[in-house]
């Protein structure tokens, strides 16, 4: 296993410990102030994502349904790049680099939330080379 696949390894165990399975939005957003300060700019559906730069969890379905899955997305220059932990690619109605090929979820687990928070807090702690590499 590579160094930052043991680090967000470690950081969905601790996340986990906290948020262990379906998450609210609300707990997602407390969840990302704390651990990304200013940098978190929040929750969002899949057609409300802002365009300034940052973090962001957003959730697959659009604002007028009940939520699916979450997957992670930072915004950096004119760059963005999205985690989805099944590993899928061109899920968002926007452009993104995606940065992951292979799942780090099984279909049967329900910590999506807790998984692309973990993504941000590696991406955020040791840089998004790090991101593309777990």
């Amino acid at each position: 296993m590579k160094r930052p696949e043991l680090i967000y390894h470690h950081i969905v165990d601790e996340i986990t410990q906290i948020i262990p399975q379906t998450t609210s939005n609300k707990e997602l957003h407390e969840l990302g102030k704390l651990f990304l300060g200013k940098k978190f700019r929040g929750v969002f559906p899949s057609d409300k994502v802002p365009t300034k730069q940052g973090y962001f969890l957003v959730n697959l379905d659009p604002s007028d349904q009940p939520g699916s899955h979450w997957v992670g997305v930072v915004r950096k220059g004119s760059r963005t790049y999205a985690y989805d932990s099944f590993g899928r690619k061109n899920l968002l109605p926007f452009k993104a680099t995606y940065t992951e090929s292979d799942p780090e979820q099984l279909i049967v687990s329900t910590n999506c939330g807790a998984r692309s928070l973990s993504w941000l807090i590696l991406v955020d702690k040791w840089g998004l080379q790090a991101g593309m590499e777990i």
